[in-house]
């Protein structure tokens, strides 16, 4: 999809695949010596600043691929709005949508701009993540909303039980024939 999408936004699909962000919270500021992102605004269908959903939540996100990230916002001219419509004002999520909607139907996929958001709390949920550390970083209010969407992701008790006994068993079987 980053490759479908046209060249200005390139680099939102980037980021909303690796930050978890939503579309409208790209009133960004980029800390790249940090490696941190901040969300500091909404663009939504009417206004051009409104807070963010979870403001206190959304302080500060760390993006999954720092280094690709960096060199695609680096391209970015340093402005209040990181990602811009036509005419360098903040993007709309109409403008987003119209711009999504034709790159999705060259590709062939039936995907939402939330899937971006989706995969990257799947990310997480697969690299070890604990509950608490994916609704943080999602900007869920409270963990239950993250259970009540990814619950199904993390791997069960069943899991875990079978993973720890294969791993006492498989050293002792080596010690065993050694």
């Amino acid at each position: 999809m980053a490759n479908a999408v046209d060249d200005r936004h390139r680099a939102a699909v980037i980021m909303l695949a690796g930050s978890g962000l939503r579309i409208g919270e790209q009133g960004l500021r980029v800390d790249f010596l940090r490696r941190t992102v901040r969300s500091n605004g909404n663009a939504t269908r009417t206004t051009a600043r409104s807070p963010t959903k979870d403001t206190e939540v959304h302080a500060a996100v760390r993006p999954g691929r720092p280094r690709q990230l960096a060199h695609r916002l680096a391209a970015h001219p340093s402005r209040e709005w990181l990602f811009t419509a036509a005419d360098d004002g903040p993007l709309f999520y109409r403008a987003w949508q119209y711009g999504w909607d034709r790159a999705r139907a060259e590709v062939g996929l039936r995907t939402d701009t939330r899937d971006l958001r989706h995969f990257f709390a799947s990310a997480l949920i697969s690299g070890g993540a604990p509950v608490k550390q994916v609704q943080t970083t999602v900007g869920h209010s409270s963990a239950v909303t993250t259970l009540q969407i990814y619950a199904h992701m993390w791997p069960g008790d069943d899991d875990r039980t079978r993973g720890g006994i294969d791993n006492i068993l498989g050293s002792t079987a080596g010690a065993a024939t050694a």
